[in-house]
């Protein structure tokens, strides 16, 4: 596991990405649970909440790109695929991720919020997913994950949580 320090966006927020697998058929059940990044977005998102101009952050993204987070990091890539599936609705000819919203959330604390997440066996399948991402309505990432690649088919479902928690700001000194 990375640093901890190294999953911040400006030391202001950071989050835990948990992700449980069961596969129909054998009923095996794994997960893993592991820091995220919170790229430079996440204060776009943030600015555009507070002025009414933006939507909540509410969806849930997977990607088959195993390229490394980076705090410049902006949206969820299909390499190998050129189809939108949003939900269960699929249009051919776009190179997007499979996204939908989120099932629910919860705060944990004042400065901790939970968002709780499923992809059913009949979701999503044909993606190797390697790439998470918390986005918000129109689409802008404020969180991404990458790590090894789960083949997603009918016979896999996936579930989970993605928890963020905004850190204590230092006063601004004028």
């Amino acid at each position: 596991m990375s640093n901890f320090k190294d999953t911040l966006s400006n030391d202001r927020a950071r989050g835990v990405l948990t992700v449980n697998t069961t596969r129909k058929s054998t009923g095996e059940v794994t997960n893993f649970s592991e820091h995220n990044l919170v790229v430079q977005m996440s204060n776009n998102i943030l600015a555009g909440l507070m002025g009414g101009d933006l939507g909540c952050i509410d969806r849930i993204c997977l990607g088959n790109s195993p390229v490394t987070e980076t705090l410049e990091d902006t949206t969820i890539s299909l390499l190998d695929t050129y189809t939108l599936v949003m939900g269960d609705t699929q249009e051919a000819g776009v190179n997007i991720a499979f996204t939908q919203p989120m099932n629910s959330h919860e705060y944990l604390a004042p400065n901790i919020i939970q968002f709780n997440w499923e992809v059913g066996y009949n979701q999503a399948n044909g993606i190797d997913i390697a790439e998470y991402g918390l986005c918000n309505t129109e689409g802008m990432m404020f969180s991404r994950k990458v790590r090894g690649r789960i083949e997603k088919t009918e016979d896999l479902a996936l579930n989970g949580t993605w928890t963020i928690e905004f850190l204590p700001i230092e006063p601004i000194v004028l």
